[in-house]
């Protein structure tokens, strides 16, 4: 019986009678009382045991994310001294460049730092390689392939081969993929696929990823 119900029979029936089936009430309430207070200790105890797994946990993946961050930017630093000729000064940006582009399109570094590095050596240039992989998370979104996939394609096609770039599922010019112009079609991907990166941060998923 509920503790409203209890208090209302007291208060209705105050007589020998209803006091002694209030008194019997009572007592059922207070065991009620006691074993859900010793199963909720349970609960919340094992509840306690399973937060603390689930942050160590957190911590040891964030200990390991962070190392393998760290051994990627460190191979594509190298990459970038010897590919596009990148100043300490360059680099430091670029990593800048790279926290601030995670965040943009809740895409994390594990993904961005390697398709940056395939992009640099591809082109030579470091601010053109940043301006693909900017082009390839919106292209990646607008096309639903993993961002590795379009890195390779755009690389690839710097490189003169359109291929996989036509593999991607968006609508290319095919005069311009016959005559290699790899400049009308960054456009025409750069029209067909702005914004699209932003969109899917703004979504439930791209919030939890960032």
């Amino acid at each position: 019986m509920a503790t409203a119900a209890v208090i209302a029979r007291i208060l209705t029936q105050y007589s020998d009678v209803g006091s002694k089936a209030a008194q019997k009430d009572i007592a059922r309430l207070e065991k009620k009382i006691s074993a859900f207070g010793k199963k909720a200790v349970k609960s919340f105890a094992l509840a306690g045991v399973a937060t603390a797994a689930f942050a160590v946990k957190v911590g040891v993946d964030a200990v390991k994310g962070a190392a393998a961050d760290e051994k990627a930017l460190a191979a594509l630093d190298v990459a970038l001294r010897n590919n596009t000729g990148a100043t300490d000064a360059a680099i430091a940006a670029n990593a800048q460049y790279l926290d601030q582009l995670e965040l943009q399109v809740a895409i994390d570094n594990e993904k961005l730092i390697p398709a940056l590095q395939q992009l640099a050596t591809a082109t030579g240039d470091l601010g053109q390689a940043q301006a693909l992989l900017t082009l390839s998370t919106d292209v990646a979104a607008a096309s639903g392939k993993d961002l590795s996939v379009v890195s390779t394609a755009l690389s690839k096609a710097v490189n003169g081969n359109f291929t996989a770039l036509t593999k991607l599922g968006l609508p290319l010019d095919a005069d311009a993929v016959k005559a290699k112009d790899l400049g009308a079609l960054l456009v025409q991907l750069s029209n067909i696929s702005k914004g699209q990166a932003a969109a899917a941060t703004n979504t439930l998923a791209g919030r939890l990823e960032q």
